[in-house]
């Protein structure tokens, strides 16, 4: 006689939102360092308040978010419908550009890094690539815990670097693949 068993295999629903609009997004100027705070405009307060009905239905047990201003404001304004514990975590922090990137243009550091976009960094930020092993790692150590819905409230390219990590994305596919502010991506892992 043969047994079958079955074994249920539980994934997680994972969210990864990004914050709401600042007026840095509207410049396009890079803000790396959390110690700067600026924080959401009013348009970045009416994006998190409309998400947020949508993200009710899915009973989010937790959320994690970035150190960053922006991103704690989106998450507490969401969070006025959730309901959910929030907990800070740095993996899923900005992009390091490196100090002498602060307050200066995105066009200005796309300019530094041509040539090598996937390995440039300075002496006090990271690469894509690093970027890319900072949220596998998050996402790793995800896998371990037994909740079935998380919230991620990060930035674009933390969240551009997570989509390539869980969908195999090329570099290239990954850092082509923009991120609205407020927008969601949402998967299983």
């Amino acid at each position: 006689m043969i047994i079958k068993q079955a074994v249920l295999c539980v994934l997680m629903r994972v969210i990864f939102l990004r914050h709401g609009q600042y007026d840095y997004n509207l410049k396009r100027v890079i803000n790396q360092d959390k110690k700067i705070k600026i924080g959401l405009n009013e348009t970045g307060k009416k994006q998190a308040f409309e998400v947020s009905g949508k993200l009710k239905r899915k009973k989010i047990e937790l959320i994690f978010c970035s150190e960053f201003l922006r991103a704690r404001e989106t998450a507490e304004i969401i969070n006025k419908v959730l309901g959910a514990k929030i907990k800070f975590d740095k993996r899923v922090n900005e992009f390091k550009a490196g100090r002498e990137f602060e307050g200066k243009t995105t066009r200005f550091y796309l300019d530094k890094e041509a040539g090598n976009k996937y390995n440039f960094k300075t002496k006090d930020g990271e690469s894509w690539n690093e970027l890319v092993e900072r949220l596998s790692e998050f996402l790793n150590s995800l896998k371990k815990k037994k909740y079935e819905c998380v919230l991620v409230v990060s930035h674009e390219w933390p969240i551009m670097a997570a989509r390539e990590a869980v969908f195999k994305l090329s570099n290239y596919e990954a850092r082509n693949s923009r991120v609205g502010n407020c927008e969601l991506l949402e998967f299983e892992l």
